[in-house]
């Protein structure tokens, strides 16, 4: 029922377990939601199966079947996101961008909308191509060492050629015509703008009246970490009191504790920054996810021998252009 496709059933939690799951309920126009998967899918004209694949950590995952054969999948970010807006135009750029400009194995957008207010859905949503496939740690057992290793080729020249491209900043990857000022350009059609990261996002960080770039240095983006992290202690932060599964030492609860150790860290700042050793601070885009097996697909056709083409990546949400010696962990 249209209760179950809502709410979140993906795990459970101890704590605050009321929020968490409010903050993952997501109440959207499933007809409207159908019909933009069917004006995006050429040749269709109405949806023969709607399902609920996964609840995601802050999307919903939803597969949509047309009529005539082809299917597609609908991601919808749940509140829990931060700034929703910000968050997908962001994430169709650099899904674009992978694809086009990196030639990454990563699924086509057919439509998106990143206003809830502006689309029938009253949800943002991205509808992009059904990758055919399964991730790789639900497969690796089956895979014969050789094809294992072809999948690692791929991955790691995935990687290659993610390293290889140089930016001109630190930010996340946003279209041209989706940001007026406060960018750096890439390309005609892509720009670095505002980071949308969850160590600048996350529970209320976005509300927090701060610059998140773009940067034309490690140390401006370091330093900004920093400033926000301190501001949402000061603001949010409140000291975590014992409970009967779990205990920290006063310290760890403490936010002054938390504000002592990264002045500390502020003040280290220009010695970390490794300016000095450009190809360490080289910007590059990594996966968000850092290659997690659970966003790296294995294709059906490369298990059955029918081609070599093996990997998809999904998941692009929360990418940034960051300094390589923080984004290769």
């Amino acid at each position: 029922n249209e209760h179950d496709i809502f709410k979140y059933a993906s795990g459970r939690w101890f704590i605050n377990e009321k929020h968490e799951l409010q903050q993952r309920y997501l109440k959207f126009n499933i007809p409207a939601l159908k019909k933009a998967a069917i004006d995006a899918v050429e040749g269709a004209t109405s949806v023969v199966d709607f399902r609920k694949l996964v609840d995601g950590w802050s999307n919903k995952m939803l597969s949509l079947t047309m009529d005539n054969g082809k299917s597609v999948v609908a991601r919808l970010p749940c509140r829990i996101v931060g700034p929703i807006e910000q968050t997908v135009k962001s994430e169709v750029a650099t899904m674009e961008f992978a694809r086009t400009r990196l030639g990454l194995p990563v699924p086509r957008v057919l439509g998106w909308c990143s206003r809830p207010e502006a689309t029938d859905v009253s949800s943002a949503y991205i509808i992009m191509e059904d990758v055919k496939g399964l991730p790789v740690h639900v497969v690796v057992d089956n895979l014969s060492f050789s094809q294992k290793c072809q999948v690692m080729d791929e991955i790691i020249e995935i990687q290659r050629k993610m390293a290889s491209f140089t930016f001109s900043g630190y930010g996340s990857i946003y279209y041209c015509n989706d940001l007026k000022d406060n960018y750096i350009p890439i390309d005609d059609t892509f720009v670095l703008g505002p980071a949308v990261t969850p160590s600048l996002t996350y529970q209320n960080r976005d509300k927090i009246d701060i610059s998140r770039g773009p940067w034309t240095s490690v140390e401006k983006y370091l330093q900004t970490v920093v400033n926000v992290e301190k501001r949402w202690i000061k603001e949010h932060a409140r000291p975590e009191f014992l409970s009967s599964f779990q205990h920290f030492p006063g310290d760890v609860s403490d936010p002054a504790a938390h504000i002592e150790l990264l002045e500390r860290i502020e003040k280290l700042i220009p010695f970390i920054t490794l300016e000095c050793v450009p190809r360490l601070t080289k910007p590059i885009l990594w996966h968000p996810q850092n290659f997690s097996c659970a966003n790296i697909m294995i294709s059906d056709d490369f298990l059955a021998g029918k081609t070599n083409q093996m990997v998809s990546l999904i998941d692009w949400q929360d990418s940034l252009v960051g300094p390589l010696y923080l984004q290769a962990k």
